[in-house]
């Protein structure tokens, strides 16, 4: 499967809004659950935009594949930024606050909540997780990446999981999108 990502001259502010003036013209797509992702580049960075409904608080991994030396990287947007590598079949821990060439809004934290088993975190629900990667750390005209989109309401779960393309491996590159940049 591939995409063409559409250029733009303007770069959005990662404020976890996805607004539409300035993700206009970015490329469009349609997950479950009412869920969408937005891409765009410019001539320096690569732009995603996850957007869930307003009682999702929307986490967001970035799977890419670094052609330079085949490695696969994972991008983690949550409440804390964090990413791992796959080296000889195997994913390496995820390390935090070690986003090299990236940036995204993480998922605010908004206070605690009494569960029958503990009190957890509470985060704010309605926001959106926007992601920049500059493009030389990941460089080419062509992207081998996977997107997965999580903490959304879907059916019955509240935590329902959903991945672009939607049988993509997070462990096999050839079951994700290529994206062109043009």
């Amino acid at each position: 499967m591939t995409m063409s990502i559409t250029q733009t001259d303007s770069t959005p502010l990662l404020d976890g809004r996805c607004r539409a003036s300035q993700w206009q013209g970015a490329v469009g797509i349609s997950l479950p659950a009412d869920v969408s992702l937005l891409l765009m580049h410019d001539a320096d960075s690569i732009f995603v935009c996850a957007k869930g409904k307003p009682e999702d608080f929307t986490t967001l991994d970035v799977y890419l594949r670094d052609a330079s030396t085949d490695l696969l990287y994972n991008l983690h947007v949550s409440a804390q930024l964090g990413e791992r590598v796959m080296d000889d079949g195997n994913w390496s821990e995820m390390t935090f606050c070690n986003h090299r060439a990236w940036t995204a809004f993480w998922v605010p934290f908004s206070g605690t909540e009494e569960t029958d088993c503990c009190i957890r975190p509470r985060f704010l629900e309605g926001s959106h997780r926007e992601v920049r990667v500059v493009r030389g750390r990941f460089p080419g005209e062509a992207l081998n990446m996977m997107f997965s989109v999580s903490a959304v309401h879907h059916g019955e779960n509240d935590r329902a999981e959903l991945r672009y393309p939607r049988n993509a491996l997070d462990t096999d590159p050839a079951t994700r999108a290529t994206f062109t940049l043009h």
